[in-house]
């Protein structure tokens, strides 16, 4: 498995990927990816599924592309 990788070296093409943020003592991860916006009602940046996002978390630092699947 690669390495977690600085997010700025992220793809930002709207590929899926591993996506890690530092909060205290704890690291979370969860799939994000890059929005680029289509319209002017879009935000540019990374999405998160809103079921894994809590409003305390700060923005991504570290990324790693997904596992295969099984």
């Amino acid at each position: 498995m690669t390495d977690w990788q600085p997010i700025y070296t992220a793809p930002k093409d709207g590929t899926d990927i591993l996506l890690g943020s530092q909060y205290s003592e704890r690291f979370y991860a969860c799939v994000g990816f890059w929005l680029v916006p289509l319209n002017e009602d879009d935000i540019e940046g990374w999405t998160l599924p809103a079921e894994q996002m809590e409003p305390v978390i700060p923005p991504p630092t570290h990324w790693m592309p997904l596992p295969d699947p099984p």
